[in-house]
């Protein structure tokens, strides 16, 4: 199951929220809760975009050892 930075955002705001105690929930402003929420959806972006990165060069040195031809057949 493939979810988006925005999804995964979403569920970590509402885990963070049930985490606390009532008092200091409805401390905390809605503007506070979209500020964290901006913060995770960047964590998780440029975290899938390292995981892009790494898979692409796996990717191509996979792609260049089978594109070699075989000097001993």
């Amino acid at each position: 199951m493939t979810s988006t930075p925005r999804e995964l955002a979403e569920k970590v705001i509402v885990a963070f929220k049930q985490s606390l105690g009532p008092e200091l929930r409805e401390s905390i402003t809605e503007t506070q809760y979209r500020a964290l929420g901006l913060m995770v959806r960047e964590a998780v972006s440029d975290g899938m975009s390292i995981v892009l990165e790494q898979f692409e060069e796996t990717f191509n040195k996979v792609r260049g050892g089978i594109e070699r031809t075989p000097i001993d057949l």
